[in-house]
């Protein structure tokens, strides 16, 4: 695989607001565990074919499997969990996803729509498939599925988890973590001169 670097993308917050919106319309009484599989699912797989992820989130090794951890967070201040509160990037979402009731079980509901010009062709059509194989499986299956994965087993827990793992047991080309390496160096040289 070559030289081994520190995989971090950058947060964006319009495309998680506008992926939110997606989900909650493509699914009714989406919560959270689905939510956040469901990001897990697009970002891997949008990561196995170009090198990066959609959302820029980090991902933690949970109890429920790989968990983006902006995006759980933003969730749970809109459910109203005052321990998590995310104040630059809730006053993004506040306006366009709701929690249906302020507890662990709430559904999450849309009147938004969303920015598709937010995304790559590329990326609607990771979105979609994702949902095209996901939309009917329960939360929990979701969950149980990503506990099988290397992500999930090979990470300690309550920790970031590596991004070259999303790659195990996986056929994909090599090119592809060149170019998220590449990508890595790119980020890390713009970073050098702030």
């Amino acid at each position: 695989m070559g030289a081994k670097y520190d995989i971090k993308f950058k947060f964006d917050i319009d495309k998680v607001k506008n992926l939110f919106i997606i989900l909650c319309k493509s699914i009714p009484g989406l919560d959270i565990l689905k939510i956040v599989k469901l990001c897990y699912f697009i970002d891997k797989k949008y990561l196995l074919k170009y090198g990066r992820i959609i959302t820029g989130d980090v991902y933690y090794k949970l109890p429920n499997g790989p968990v983006p951890t902006k995006i759980y967070d933003i969730l749970k201040a809109i459910r109203g969990d005052r321990n998590h509160v995310c104040n630059d990037y809730l006053e993004v979402v506040n306006n366009v996803i709701k929690a249906e009731r302020p507890d662990p079980k709430t559904n999450f509901i849309t009147m938004a729509e969303p920015n598709l010009d937010v995304f790559s062709q590329s990326e609607l059509d990771v979105i979609h498939s994702v949902l095209n194989d996901y939309n009917s499986t329960q939360a929990l299956e979701l969950a149980d599925i990503t506990h099988k994965e290397a992500s999930f087993l090979k990470s300690s827990p309550n920790s970031p988890i590596d991004f070259y793992l999303f790659f195990e047991g996986e056929e994909i080309s090599e090119d592809i973590i060149s170019i998220m390496e590449e990508e890595q160096e790119n980020r890390d040289f713009l970073e050098s001169f702030k």
